[in-house]
């Protein structure tokens, strides 16, 4: 590519940000991938769960009195019923309760959210993720991963912290080997 092509690239693409910094400090979040071992050694409970109804309802969080000029921050909450434990650092059974969890790092987007909003500061943080092949959505049933308990709800181990009943036994041969 010819240099003078190369150099009024480049000065186009820094006049732009010149005059839209806004857009430089956009976020990217990254995710890295773990293993099923991974998170199995991260998690606190192992519960094969059914969905109740409704299975999604929504929080927002006020960040600010001005909320026009400063949106709440919003996020889900995910209603379950334990059918079995297959793992929990507990000695409370939780069979056949109803829980709620919450998306993994909430208090650090939480806490992402307010510097964006209040301080424009922006961040791209790193999330940890599982592969899998469920359907969040669609799925009745299915094995869930949660890290801890904090007040009423558990907060799911990692992003895709959630698998298919189908691996229950591999599952529970993992925990007996990594707990």
């Amino acid at each position: 590519m010819n240099k003078k092509i190369i150099l009024l690239i480049f000065l186009c693409v820094s006049l732009f940000f010149i005059f839209f910094p806004q857009v430089a400090y956009l976020n990217i979040t990254h995710f890295t991938d773990i293993t099923l071992e991974d998170m199995i050694e991260r998690s606190g409970y192992i519960l094969v769960v059914t969905k109740q109804s409704p299975f999604e309802t929504r929080k927002k969080i006020k960040i600010h009195p001005d909320t026009k000029k400063y949106p709440p921050f919003e996020h889900a909450v995910f209603h379950f019923q334990v059918k079995e434990e297959l793992y929990s650092k507990d000695k409370t059974s939780l069979r056949d309760k109803k829980i709620d969890v919450l998306p993994p790092d909430l208090a650090d987007r939480l806490d992402l959210y307010k510097r964006y909003h209040l301080e424009g500061v922006s961040k791209s943080p790193i999330y940890l993720n599982y592969q899998t092949k469920v359907d969040f959505y669609k799925s009745k049933e299915m094995i869930i991963f949660l890290s801890k308990k904090e007040n009423e709800h558990y907060l799911m181990t990692v992003n895709g912290g959630y698998e298919k009943l189908s691996k229950k036994k591999k599952i529970y041969k993992l925990i007996k080997k990594l707990k």
